[in-house]
């Protein structure tokens, strides 16, 4: 147990807490991210079109198990980040959260704000709207902000372990980049245009 006490030593002054981590499970868990999620992560990102993570900051999560975490976004030319995902690795399983930004121009139908707010299959982790100007885009006229999240995590047993986790990680960039891609620039013409959103949206985001 030696490791405690040397972690123990790297106490900042400056902190009231200190983390206390086995190096070697945080080793073998930031090398499962650096060599087998963050290529993965990147490889579906560059598929998409949009910008790939350029530097990977794996942190500590602030729970009772040592967990290890990485962030990636997705974001236009223009500098909109439209998706955040972040996929957590402990000894026992793994899981990935992600948030999926709808912007709306100011003259969007209400009726379409309240087809994705109150839908059923959202349920456990309804949409929530915010109202806010956009200075990244203002060419679109963004007014109106829908967040759109959820999360998906399991165990590393058999059939679901590392194989099923990178399929999540691809289900998530692709639909979320197809969601940007539906209601990019003009948001939605009609009715028909957020059902399809909807459907896609289904794919990861349905609670």
């Amino acid at each position: 147990m030696n490791w405690i006490i040397e972690e123990a030593k790297k106490k900042h002054t400056s902190k009231n807490i200190v983390f206390i981590e086995n190096p070697e499970t945080k080793q073998s868990l930031d090398n499962l991210l650096l060599k087998k999620f963050y290529p993965a992560i990147n490889k579906h990102l560059h598929e998409t079109g949009y910008r790939e993570l350029d530097n990977p900051k794996i942190e500590t999560k602030l729970v009772h198990e040592l967990v290890r975490s990485i962030m990636f976004m997705m974001t236009d030319d223009f500098g909109y980040t439209f998706f955040r995902g972040e996929f957590e690795c402990e000894l026992d399983g793994w899981m990935l959260t992600r948030n999926f930004w709808l912007g709306l121009p100011r003259d969007t139908d209400p009726a379409f704000l309240f087809r994705i707010l109150s839908d059923e299959r959202f349920a456990g982790n309804p949409p929530t709207l915010n109202i806010e100007e956009s200075p990244l885009y203002p060419e679109w006229n963004i007014y109106y902000l829908i967040t759109l999240h959820s999360g998906t995590g399991t165990s590393w047993g058999a059939g679901i372990g590392e194989e099923h986790a990178l399929q999540a990680i691809k289900s998530v960039i692709r639909t979320s980049s197809e969601m940007y891609e539906l209601s990019m620039i003009d948001g939605f013409s009609d009715i028909e245009d957020v059902e399809i959103f909807l459907k896609t949206a289904y794919e990861v985001f349905e609670s």
